[in-house]
């Protein structure tokens, strides 16, 4: 009889915490896929005669109930659709229901940017997009969940 009862016990606990981690990681994932990242401003830092640095700064926006930890996000930049270079950001915390804003210079080779002059002075408008992917904690930080996410800004 004792043994049927730990079984049973050990069943029990079993399925309570099979579905209390269930839900976190999934209450974490759909929280990470509601997250919105947009760019705020642009400035140029730096300019020299062969690249300048530009800061970008971006916004993120968290809606959900749940923190945000944001270990890594990669992206890649475009000028009119014209890819100039990659970026990068790094720990980031955006707690629940909240924005967080983020600079990031990155450095702009001019060799890179020639088409994109083109391409902006076609169409009269600069476009700045930038493309990438974040990893994100989930479960109480013990797995990472990648999403991509996509920006954009149009300068008259």
């Amino acid at each position: 009889m004792k043994n049927k009862r730990k079984k049973i016990a050990i069943i029990t606990i079993s399925i309570v915490l099979f579905a209390f981690f269930s839900y976190t990681y999934y209450s974490d994932v759909s929280a990470v896929s509601k997250i919105n990242i947009t760019i705020e401003k642009t400035s140029v830092e730096e300019i020299s005669l062969t690249y300048s640095k530009l800061k970008i700064t971006i916004d993120i926006n968290n809606p959900s109930q749940r923190d945000i930890s944001i270990q890594k996000a990669n992206f890649k930049i475009y000028i009119s659709g014209v890819y100039i270079g990659d970026g990068i950001v790094s720990k980031i915390n955006v707690p629940a229901e909240s924005n967080k804003e983020k600079d990031v210079t990155i450095t702009v080779y001019y060799e890179n940017v020639a088409n994109a002059v083109v391409e902006a002075i076609k169409k009269f408008v600069f476009d700045l997009s930038i493309e990438g992917k974040a990893d994100v904690n989930i479960l109480f930080g013990l797995l990472t969940f990648s999403e991509d996410f996509k920006a954009s800004r149009s300068f008259p």
